[in-house]
Formats: C-alpha cells, structure tokens, sequence
C-alpha cells in the first residue's frame, strides 16, 4: 500500500498511530499527508460517520477523496458499537469498490447470532471467519469481481 488513513474517536490513539507508521518507514522522509509517494494520515472521529459521509473529513491535509480503499480494518470498542450499523455502513460506503478487503473484529461471544453471515446486504460476501483466543476476524470482500475462495461454512446462516 502507498497510503494509510487511520480513523479514531482518541487524538491519542491518532497520535500513536501515526508514529507507529513513522516507525515502520511508511512515508518516511515526507510529512504525513504528503502528496508525492506514500502518505499517512489519521483523522479523530467517529468511523461510522467517516464510512458514511468521508468527504465531511479533512485526513492529512486534504478531503478523503482516495477511494476505494483496497482493504479496510475495523477494531471497533465491542461494548460501543453497533455491528448491524456498522455492517450497514460499509455496505453503502462510497469509501470501498470492487474486490475492497474487509476485516471486523468482534467477540466470538456474538458467533451465532445471525451478525456475521455469509452475505451481508448483498454487497459483502465472506471469505473467513475465525476465532483467535476470545477475538473473532470476519474477513469480506464487497462485491467481488475476481475469483476467491470462500468459505460460508464459516459464517451464521443467513436468513432473509
């Protein structure tokens, strides 16, 4: 990837990731939100707001204008967030395309209950969905264009 923008509620957790990213070299050498090369940016708000409208947010000096993003992480706080919104507002996001990546995470206490089906909205369709200790990766992919390989034996049942 050649650009990261990172999204939190915490200017801390903005501040941190954006020298976490100088630590790894990506965009070294050039200011954060650079034009020329590799950039990071971070903006403190609230994701859902930023998947619905990301042309309301200004990330390193400019309007969020670099979709589709290629792949987007989702680690949202699990007592805070509500995931049939934020599964919503990915699926009407302007901010993914074609073959975009995504990865939610979320307790495996919620395997089950109907969240994280196979197809989501008719736009998100899953790869996998795994369990690593008590935290759960669901991996989609919105509308898929290109052959993968899917797995909706990992997901809930999907019922209409």
């Amino acid at each position: 990837a050649s650009q990261a923008a990172f999204v939190d509620l915490s200017p801390a957790c903005c501040l941190a990731a954006l020298n976490n990213a100088d630590a790894c070299g990506f965009g070294q050498g050039r200011p954060h939100g650079s034009l020329a090369g590799d950039y990071v940016c971070a903006v403190q708000g609230d994701a859902l707001e930023v998947l619905r409208n990301p042309r309301h947010f200004v990330m390193g000096g400019r309007l969020l204008e670099t979709a589709p993003f290629r792949l987007v992480t989702l680690t949202p706080p699990y007592e805070e967030i509500s995931y049939p919104k934020l599964l919503q507002a990915l699926c009407d996001s302007p901010l993914l395309g074609s073959d975009s990546v995504v990865v939610i995470e979320y307790p495996k206490e919620l395997r089950g209950k109907g969240l994280f089906t196979h197809v989501v909205g008719d736009k998100l369709f899953g790869l996998r969905n795994r369990e690593y200790g008590r935290t759960t990766l669901a991996t989609y992919v919105y509308l898929p264009q290109e052959e993968h390989d899917m797995r909706p034996e990992e997901f809930d049942p999907y019922t209409a």
